[in-house]
């Protein structure tokens, strides 16, 4: 029995002694795969990564000195602009999300909105390069990610260059400085038992 106490509590500390939080990225999208080969800008219902559901968008080019962005209010378009991911994500109950949306600028501020898990963010961008972050407390669900604009279509919208979500992975409740002795002691203490029963 103590042999398997010590054998127990030594694997604990190992793996408690080993494991780090992590950082790690549910979604990320620069827009790269949709600006290839744009110089000027295009009007697009649909993306690498989401799917217009109202409106459109436009992906700009090096004609205006931002490669890998959108601009969210589209051309034309006569409604605001909603997107929504392509893909579901498996989010976990009690984990903290990270969502961060990078602007490298526009002409004008309108409102941005991102929203996942029942929660949602908006922030006002469009005046020149800017990142906003914010965190959400998940429920274990799966859904897409959102994001829209609101205000008038004028064809003049903040340009969206990144959308990233991160949470930290769950890690071991880390033990104190003192746990590499009591290691050595429940070792010291399982030979003298040994040495007992042999004699």
């Amino acid at each position: 029995m103590f042999r398997f106490t010590a054998l127990a509590a030594a694997a604990l500390l190992a793996g408690a002694l080993s494991a780090q939080a992590a950082t790690v990225t549910l979604f990320d999208d620069t827009f790269e795969a949709d600006s290839a080969g744009v110089s000027n800008f295009i009007t697009v219902k649909e993306l690498a990564n989401w799917k217009v559901t109202q409106g459109n968008v436009d992906i700009l080019g090096a004609g205006f000195k931002c490669t890998g962005c959108i601009d969210l209010d589209g051309t034309s378009g006569g409604v605001p602009a909603k997107l929504e991911t392509k893909q579901s994500f498996s989010f976990l109950d009690g984990i903290t999300y990270t969502f961060s949306l990078f602007f490298s600028g526009g002409t004008q501020q309108e409102t941005v909105t991102l929203g996942a898990i029942g929660s949602s963010f908006s922030v006002q961008a469009g005046n020149g390069p800017s990142v906003f972050t914010t965190t959400v407390v998940g429920s274990a669900l799966t859904a897409p990610l959102f994001l829209s604009l609101s205000g008038p279509a004028n064809n003049i919208g903040p340009y969206l260059d990144r959308v990233l979500v991160t949470y930290e992975a769950p890690s071991a409740v880390p033990l104190p400085a003192a746990a590499p002795l009591l290691l050595a002691a429940l070792g010291g203490l399982g030979l003298v038992a040994r040495r007992r029963r042999r004699a």
